[in-house]
């Protein structure tokens, strides 16, 4: 379906037989880059970025998928605001992470000078500057530096002039948000400011890293047995006392029927993992055979890479990778894990 009044960009990814689907409302100056990691097997992804682009909006049917989140990211989450109503997005859960609905505010958004400030002095190295902020570090910047936006600073300029315009025109429309995400590391909202829009929205579930000072190594969710019910697999370092947090944290919320705690259990587990190998014409009958060992399967070829598909164990996937990555690792995407308890034995 396409909606001719709607214009910006949108990056697909889906698979024929998904029938759950994630959203995302990116933040500003994004692009496809920093969400790919979303995307697994599991889900289809719809990204929607740079606002003020003139290409028409391409939105499948959501009431073809039993399961629909809606995420929205920094100024991604006005965004969300803005054109649901007239895109007719209705998902079952959705969250707002490091922003607010009031994005240009002194009390609840970016202050206003900082914004002003930022889209009156807009260039190279000033984007630069923005990039550092948003990965907190220059060493994780520049680790993480292919997941930055290729676009270019006019682009930039011109979406965060008709953002500003937009934002300016238009009131808090009190959209449904079911999770707010605060962190006090996030360099462009402020998190007081975060903090204390959500504190005064009953409806909306606040968490903070004060709230669960716990990292996420890995999530993954799907379909169960019952079509009505999705599994989510999370994966969380940490002692006792954390994971018990984490649990209390997953009671709080509505949609959740069970938490299981799989720890000390007898589980078979799995993670999926896709990775784009440099396949020079002299290495690929080595990595055919490195793949060949490990059970994996090249599932998709071009003339300088093999593009790898592994299932397994951590022990497995860990194994294979280290071998892999003496050709280079171009891409590397994966699922995360997944698990289930073994039946015990009947006696």
């Amino acid at each position: 379906m396409i909606i001719p009044y709607n214009r910006m960009k949108t990056y697909i990814r889906r698979r024929e037989a998904n029938t759950n689907l994630i959203i995302v409302f990116g933040g500003w100056g994004t692009d496809q880059n920093a969400f790919l990691p979303l995307y697994s097997h599991d889900h289809d992804l719809i990204l929607y970025y740079n606002y003020s682009a003139d290409e028409p909006l391409v939105l499948p049917d959501t009431k073809t998928y039993d399961s629909v989140t809606l995420i929205g990211w920094s100024l991604g989450i006005w965004a969300a605001e803005f054109f649901s109503s007239t895109m007719n997005l209705k998902p079952d859960l959705s969250i707002a992470v490091c922003g607010t609905p009031v994005p240009a505010d002194n009390l609840y958004g970016i202050p206003l000078e900082i914004f002003e400030g930022t889209l009156n002095k807009l260039t190279e190295q000033g984007m630069e500057k923005f990039n550092l902020r948003l990965f907190g570090d220059k060493g994780t910047l520049d680790k993480f530096r292919d997941r930055t936006s290729q676009r270019s600073v006019e682009s930039f300029r011109e979406e965060l002039r008709w953002l500003y315009n937009r934002i300016m025109e238009t009131n808090d429309l009190n959209y449904r948000w079911d999770i707010a995400i605060a962190s006090p590391e996030d360099r462009v909202f402020p998190f007081k400011n975060v903090s204390d829009y959500w504190s005064k929205r009953e409806s909306t579930k606040l968490l903070t890293k004060s709230d669960n000072a716990f990292n996420i190594d890995s999530l993954a969710v799907g379909e169960t047995e019952d079509p009505t019910v999705s599994r989510v697999t999370m994966v969380v370092p940490g002692d006792d006392q954390i994971i018990e947090q984490v649990i209390k944290q997953l009671h709080k919320l509505v949609d959740v029927i069970k938490v299981v705690d799989l720890r000390g259990q007898d589980i078979v587990e799995r993670e999926l993992i896709l990775v784009k190998v440099n396949a020079r014409r002299v290495d690929r009958g080595e990595i055919m055979r490195i793949v060949d060992i490990f059970r994996a399967k090249i599932v998709d070829i071009d003339p300088f890479s093999f593009t790898i598909e592994i299932t397994g164990t951590e022990e497995k996937i860990k194994g294979i990778l280290a071998l892999l990555k003496i050709f280079g690792i171009k891409k590397l995407v994966r699922t995360g894990k997944i698990a289930l308890s073994r039946e015990r034995k009947r006696t």
